[in-house]
């Protein structure tokens, strides 16, 4: 707790490196805490969680690393990730990585990163991230997707905001990314664009593609979005409901 790490490196989209080098490292860890760390500029990951059981990350600055923000994986379970901020980082705000169960991301903002604001949720080995609940977040600015959920499954994403993202590829990326996904719930979330018409960037609120099946998409506010507010050509194979698609993007008492 209460330590600042300045790693002292220059941005670089070239950078290439292994988790096991990030500023702070844990493998095989139980029932520990961290919180109130800033990490900065590290030439890897910010903050890895790797292996072990019960591990909270709060309060947490992790920003300019080269690598992600913060980075939970190899099979890690029942961690918390709350009240976190990784903005500027080269790769992802926070990384699924493999095998995460259990675990909670709440209450994070995830900002002007060079990936997605909350990538991989998914992917990875035996079944990939499952069993987790990623709620209450702000995803901005970040130069893909606000929240990435992608081959995998049986998961909750709700109540989460997601705005102005797909900053690199103005139109490609949407604010949720829900691709070869299934048996989730993505619930509550508020995605927008609010830019003026010529500068958006976040194609859609919500995309749902591939081999995404038997997911709860619902009560979802989409605003603002140049291709639509809700989209994808696997939106029939999930159970799609009382969704707010809104083409302008209004501020209250506007």
């Amino acid at each position: 707790e209460d330590l600042f790490i300045d790693g002292a490196m220059e941005r670089n989209a070239k950078f290439k490196n292994e988790f096991t080098v990030s500023a702070v490292h844990f493998n095989e860890v139980r029932d520990a805490i961290i919180s109130r760390v800033h990490v900065k500029a590290w030439p890897g990951d910010g903050i890895s969680m790797q292996r072990g059981d019960n591990v909270t990350v709060t309060e947490c600055l992790s920003e300019y690393n080269l690598g992600h923000g913060f980075h939970p994986g190899t099979g890690i379970t029942s961690g918390a990730w709350t009240d976190n901020i990784g903005r500027f980082n080269g790769w992802d705000g926070l990384f699924f990585c493999h095998r995460v169960r259990h675990s909670t991301m709440r209450g994070n903002r995830f900002h002007d990163n060079g990936w997605n604001g909350i990538g991989g949720l998914g992917e990875g080995g035996e079944g990939g991230d499952r069993y987790n609940v990623v709620s209450d977040n702000f995803c901005w600015n970040n130069a893909r997707c606000g929240i990435e959920c992608i081959r995998g499954g049986n998961n909750v994403v709700v109540n989460n905001v997601c705005e102005n993202n797909s900053k690199s590829e103005p139109g490609r990326y949407p604010g949720i990314l829900v691709d070869d996904f299934v048996n989730s719930v993505i619930s509550g979330n508020r995605c927008l664009d609010f830019q003026a018409d010529s500068a958006k960037t976040q194609a859609w609120g919500i995309l749902v593609s591939g081999k995404s099946r038997d997911n709860v998409i619902s009560g979802n506010i989409l605003s603002g979005h140049p291709k639509g507010g809700l989209g994808g050509d696997a939106l029939g194979d999930n159970t799609v409901s009382d969704n707010l698609t809104l083409p302008v993007h209004t501020p209250a008492g506007m």
